[in-house]
């Protein structure tokens, strides 16, 4: 229970990192859609990273792509 609750809390962590780096980029801007990607294969990331990520920065996006979160990565 307690390694669910650490990864629990190390994903909110991600999701609200890039939540504000939504935020830096636009401070008006509706972060409801927006998350930390993290998929099983990069294909996969990819998808999830083009609907999650696209409010961030470029130079955001590509630190995140830079990662790799993604089993393989």
């Amino acid at each position: 229970m307690i390694a669910g609750d650490v990864l629990q809390n190390l994903r909110t962590a991600l999701d609200y990192a890039a939540c504000a780096l939504a935020l830096q980029r636009n401070p008006t801007v509706n972060i409801n859609d927006v998350s930390f990607p993290i998929g099983p294969d990069a294909k996969i990331f990819e998808a999830i990273a083009k609907k999650s990520i696209q409010k961030l920065s470029t130079d955001a996006r590509d630190f995140i792509k830079s990662l790799k979160p993604y089993q393989g990565g």
